[in-house]
């Protein structure tokens, strides 16, 4: 999609979320105070959220490019699948609980995969080597227990190796690059890293040759092997999700 087309689709969806939400607020079904209503800060909301739907696979751009019917259905079952994923009361409205659930730090990966990327990718061998390009110590400590604990729970044995590994770890930041030349195509990475909050790291599902990890270094993070202060982020608890990823799993709905 070209960015003037992006902007399009959002300006019709922001429109469409709006009328969504005025025929709500006159229905006698609905009287919630969590509704977004503050109308300063309406528009800046709706196009948070349709970005956040389109990144993260619960929103398909083309069906927003206009305003009907339709849109309105599309953009209704995208905050209500978003809802159903993450178990949050809303009825298919925008609501603040909804925006603060999106607004959380997590992982750039999408949710939602569609036909052509849900195919399952798995490591055609058991033994798999790692590395985390120009790392210190502490991160390469912190990284080596995070693969521990995969190696506890599956059938899959690690271990580091610099030259060539399977699994490629780096700390990258913004728009960015692949590390590993072994990449085929476009050197340049297309998924973004944003800066402190939201998106922490992204992985790749596993290729013929490798699979790589990008970690935000605009992050604070937290390089020990201890309980994280409040206002830092956990790498422990970031490279263990992500490698999940770079061994083939998705995301999957929370569960009890």
């Amino acid at each position: 999609m070209t960015p003037a087309r992006g902007i399009a689709v959002i300006a019709c969806a922001i429109a469409v979320i709006a009328a969504i939400r005025d025929s709500v607020a006159n229905s006698d079904s609905v009287a919630n105070s969590d509704s977004v209503a503050n109308s300063d800060s309406v528009a800046n909301s709706d196009e948070e959220a349709i970005r956040f739907l389109q990144t993260y696979g619960y929103l398909d751009g083309d069906n927003v490019q206009t305003i009907s019917d339709n849109a309105t259905l599309a953009l209704r079952h995208a905050i209500a699948l978003f809802q159903e994923y993450y178990r949050i009361p809303g009825d298919s409205v925008l609501n603040e609980v909804t925006l603060e659930h999106m607004r959380k730090p997590r992982c750039g990966v999408k949710d939602i995969l569609h036909e052509l990327d849900d195919s399952p990718r798995k490591w055609a061998r058991t033994h798999l080597t790692w590395n985390f390009h120009l790392a210190s110590e502490s991160v390469l400590r912190v990284t080596k227990v995070a693969f521990e604990m995969w190696a506890a729970n599956s059938s899959l044995t690690f271990e580091r190796n610099s030259t060539n590994p399977d699994i490629v770890i780096s700390f990258r930041k913004g728009f960015h690059t692949f590390v590993d030349p072994r990449h085929r195509g476009s050197r340049i990475c297309p998924s973004l890293l944003d800066g402190p909050g939201n998106v922490l790291a992204h992985a790749f599902l596993p290729s013929s040759e490798v699979s790589e990890v990008h970690v935000d270094s605009a992050e604070k993070w937290h390089i020990e092997l201890t309980v994280n202060p409040d206002d830092t982020i956990h790498l422990l608890h970031t490279l263990t999700h992500e490698i999940g990823h770079a061994l083939g799993l998705h995301h999957s709905p929370l569960t009890e």
